[in-house]
């Protein structure tokens, strides 16, 4: 064999041997390679975290956890039947948009994350703009009230009430006990209530009641003049109705009030329905007597009332006329037309109010057949902590033939003496009062200050009859439960000029339960044809308690010392409201 021969089969072998180690080779980049790629898409399904829906905004749906889990953009979380898409994240939580169906809150879910944490990261927001970028961009937001067309609901209105039977029953008492100077200790009693029931709610059916019970004792008080006027009962109203006061009304009992300028009425009350901003009432009935209140028959009332207002005016107006008269033993007596205006400018008021009077040609006051018995402006202005208040009234005394055939001339007028002995006449010139007030108020928080100051004039005296004035300082919540009251008076009359200070003193020693005050007055006066003058103190004090809600019960107390008397003062009063 030669020496080629022999080498033959080492170099098979050696071939041999490096095919194999080459498809080994191969193998493993295979397998490599294959390995990578299942890892690779291992990596693309990503692992499984669970989530819960906070919250639902419009098509944004809100979850927890975020970022701390491995939710990442582009992430999708699978709730019920729907694939929802992330499209921000923070550590906590995450933004998805929400599909076509609806999520609920509460609604859990699996979201598939990337498994390398580096890839799941938070992307930081970019940097939102100044706020002063946007200065001048914003237009003006318009207030949803302006666009808003309110129905007005009169106060007062009986339907929808929410309470079918409402009362009122308050006890009082007042005693006068002096102790020096002599006279008679007098007291008084009461026991009044007032109640208001709507027997169905779906019907504007009402029914009102305000009566008192009253007790007078004194030895001073048994007989004599205005015995009369001292009743043991009192019936202010009693009345039943049907209808709201903006719509249909009717009223018939003892009314409270014909009109809005006439007081207490035995008869009936009717309203038309609202004509636009245009109401019309008609009302008679009979005067009840004016000592007693009692119910009496020769004095008969009739008139007219025409009311108008407009709730949607910025001004909110509104204007009443009223027009009535009177029959006395069968004779026509009074005949009156009054109007009264009102504007509501704001948190401010203007208002004013005016009386014509008719009178036979011989009326025994000396007055003209058509007169301005009575004429009034008041205005009170606010502004924001500023608040300016004016008033000014012209009045004559109350005269009707019923008037003059209950009490002597001295009570309607100033009489003129009568040499002959008979009957004085008065003058009627001399009789018109007339007042002025101005007062100016500032308040700021849970401070007060008010100033301001009154005259009164009447033709009997060349001067004014009385020149006042006041200031008065007042603070509450001092300390949280503490309030303070100071207040300075002035006064010059025809007959006294007082000078007087009054302070308190109060603390809520229980918040809205129990509150204690003290208060002092000194008092400077002289008559005007006395020399000397003198000086009274009045010590006082007042305790509110309040065990529940619907009980007040108040305990007031004043001792007066002065030159002339020295006397006690208390008040006791029980207030107890409550509703069904």
């Amino acid at each position: 064999m030669s020496r080629r021969a022999s080498r033959t089969p080492h170099l098979a072998v050696r071939c041999a041997t490096a095919a194999a180690l080459a498809a080994f080779a191969v193998a493993l980049v295979l397998a490599l390679g294959g390995s990578a790629e299942a890892q690779r898409r291992g990596r693309g399904r990503g692992r499984g975290v669970r989530v819960t829906v906070t919250d639902v905004a419009g098509d944004r749906v809100y979850l927890s956890p975020g970022t701390s889990a491995g939710l990442h953009i582009g992430a999708t979380v699978t709730v019920g039947q729907q694939r929802l898409r992330v499209l921000a994240v923070t550590a906590s939580h995450a933004v998805a948009e929400r599909g076509e169906r609806e999520v609920s809150v509460g609604a859990r879910g699996l979201a598939r994350v990337r498994r390398t944490a580096e890839e799941g990261g938070a992307e930081r927001l970019p940097t939102p703009p100044p706020a002063s970028s946007f200065e001048g961009r914003w237009p003006e937001a318009s207030r949803p009230a302006d666009g808003q067309s309110v129905a007005q609901v009169p106060l007062g209105g009986q339907l929808g009430r929410t309470r079918q039977l409402t009362w009122d029953v308050m006890a009082r008492g007042y005693a006068f006990v002096p102790i020096r100077g002599g006279g008679d200790a007098i007291g008084r009693g009461e026991l009044r209530a007032r109640v208001h029931a709507q027997p169905w709610t779906e019907l504007p059916l009402t029914l009102d009641a305000d009566a008192s019970v009253q007790l007078w004792l004194g030895d001073s008080l048994e007989g004599g003049p205005g015995a009369q006027a001292r009743p043991y009962l009192r019936v202010r109203e009693l009345q039943i109705a049907y209808g709201q006061q903006d719509d249909f009304y009717a009223a018939l009992g003892r009314l409270r009030y014909a009109a809005s300028t006439i007081g207490q009425l035995d008869g009936i009350r009717v309203q038309t329905p609202a004509l636009g901003p245009l109401t019309v009432a008609g009302f008679g009935g009979f005067v009840p007597d004016p000592q007693t209140g009692a119910p009496a028959f020769d004095v008969g009332r009739f008139g007219l009332e025409a009311t108008i207002r407009d709730e949607t005016h910025e001004l909110r107006p509104m204007a009443t006329v009223v027009a009535h008269g009177s029959v006395f033993d069968g004779e026509l007596d009074e005949r009156r037309i009054s109007g009264a205006f009102h504007l509501y400018p704001d948190e401010s008021h203007i208002g004013g109010y005016v009386e014509v009077s008719a009178f036979d040609a011989d009326n025994p006051w000396g007055l003209q057949e058509v007169a301005v018995t009575a004429a009034s402006l008041d205005t009170t202005l606010r502004f924001d902590w500023l608040r300016v208040g004016a008033r000014a009234s012209m009045r004559l005394p109350d005269r009707s033939k019923m008037l003059a055939a209950r009490y002597p001339s001295s009570f309607l007028c100033t009489p003129l003496p009568n040499p002959d002995g008979g009957e004085d006449r008065c003058l009627g010139f001399l009789d018109m009062r007339v007042m002025g007030n101005v007062d100016v108020g500032l308040e700021i928080d849970d401070v007060a200050l008010t100033v301001g100051g009154t005259v009164i004039h009447t033709g009997t005296h060349g001067t004014f009859d009385q020149v006042g004035a006041f200031a008065a300082f007042r603070a509450t919540r001092i300390l949280g439960y503490g309030h303070l009251d100071v207040s300075f008076t002035a006064s010059s009359g025809y007959f006294l000029e007082t000078l007087a200070l009054r302070t308190s003193l109060g603390v809520a020693v229980i918040p809205e339960a129990l509150d204690v005050s003290l208060r002092y007055r000194p008092a400077l006066s002289q008559y005007v044809a006395d020399i000397d003058p003198f000086v009274e103190h009045l010590f006082g004090g007042r305790v509110l308690i309040r065990p529940i809600p619907e009980v007040d019960i108040l305990l007031d107390a004043d001792g007066l010392v002065g030159r002339q008397v020295d006397a006690f003062l208390a008040q006791l009063a029980v207030a107890w409201h409550g509703s069904l």
